[in-house]
């Protein structure tokens, strides 16, 4: 069983469409989609946006249904100059660029105490995609020292949920696999973008998604 967990239904739609012997769950409020997807057993579930949403979803899918592997894929934005709109990265790693108590305890910027690093690492699939760092924080993103953050930690994608869900996988001991799709950009024109590139970019994630489970 291959679990999957995305932050929105629209993200999820065309992927599930193509589920045969569909069952639909809901624990904790969330939406469970179980089903083969290409002689794959496969589990879906939509989190919700947002890091806590995104950690408890990542939980229930390691706990209730014991996968051995989350992957994490939907839309995201990118650095102007080093990601292009509708193109579609792997993540190498993962960071919480929202998180600090460095102030208050030895850990740097990012680093969460306990961890040993501000980064997760990621699962590189054999899939002809371009690698990039993702930042990860509960805000969407648009203002110039938001980007500035991201850039600081080496990434160049940025979403709300990817990170926690690296943190979550890692803790358990379970591969985390990360495919984003770069809905907008950091020229000022992100909410529209997004909501203009939402449908294209979850329709062409069926196709990515098929590559990946053939890989494994």
């Amino acid at each position: 069983m291959i679990g999957f967990v995305v932050a929105l239904e629209k993200e999820a739609e065309y992927f599930v469409k193509e589920f045969n012997n569909l069952a639909i769950n809901k624990i904790a409020g969330k939406t469970i989609y179980v089903g083969n997807f290409y002689n794959k057993n496969c589990v879906l579930i939509v989190s919700g946006i947002g890091k806590v949403n995104s950690a408890i979803s990542t939980q229930i899918l390691i706990d209730k249904y014991a996968v051995k592997t989350i992957v994490n894929f939907g839309t995201a934005g990118g650095i102007l100059g080093q990601t292009e709109i509708l193109n579609y990265y792997v993540i190498n790693k993962a960071c919480q660029y929202d998180f600090d108590c460095s102030k208050v305890t030895s850990a740097v910027k990012g680093q969460i105490p306990n961890y040993s690093s501000q980064y997760f690492n990621c699962y590189l699939p054999n899939i002809d995609l371009e690698t990039k760092n993702l930042a990860s924080s509960d805000r969407f993103t648009y203002k110039k020292q938001d980007f500035e953050l991201i850039k600081h930690f080496k990434a160049s994608v940025y979403d709300m949920e990817g990170a926690a869900i690296c943190q979550t996988a890692f803790s358990n001991g379970v591969n985390v696999i990360c495919i984003k799709g770069i809905s907008d950009l950091s020229d000022g024109k992100n909410a529209n973008e997004f909501i203009t590139n939402l449908d294209k970019i979850s329709k062409g994630f069926v196709n990515i998604i098929l590559k990946l489970l053939q890989s494994l």
